[in-house]
């Protein structure tokens, strides 16, 4: 493979990898956030009699929570399962080419010698 190709092939997988990580931190995340937070919220304090959780204290609010932690989640592992899919086509054609990667896609450098 000429490394003209070889680097816009690496350089393609880690604007891929930039893109899933940015769909991690910035979508996926504050998602799982929303859902736990509607979940557990009044569950892990005191819990005594008079302690109510937010599904009993305001149920809108909490299925308003639930519903957009559900929307970010699917939204994100639709978007981070396209971006990896298109990762992989580089990272497979690199691996063909025999050009040593680790599991990120990451070229492997082979240690100096001298």
């Amino acid at each position: 493979m000429p490394a003209e190709a070889e680097q816009a092939h690496l350089r393609a997988a880690a604007r891929q990898q930039t893109s899933i990580n940015k769909w991690n931190g910035l979508v996926l995340f504050p998602g799982i956030t929303c859902a736990a937070i509607s979940i557990v919220w009044g569950n892990g304090r005191s819990s005594g009699p008079g302690d109510q959780s937010l599904w009993e204290s305001n149920l809108a609010l909490a299925q308003l929570l639930l519903f957009a932690g559900l929307f970010l989640i699917a939204l994100a592992t639709v978007q981070i399962a396209r971006r990896a899919s298109r990762k992989g086509k580089h990272v497979r054609l690199l691996r063909a080419y025999g050009v040593p990667l680790d599991s990120l896609g990451v070229k492997i450098q082979a240690p100096e010698q001298g």
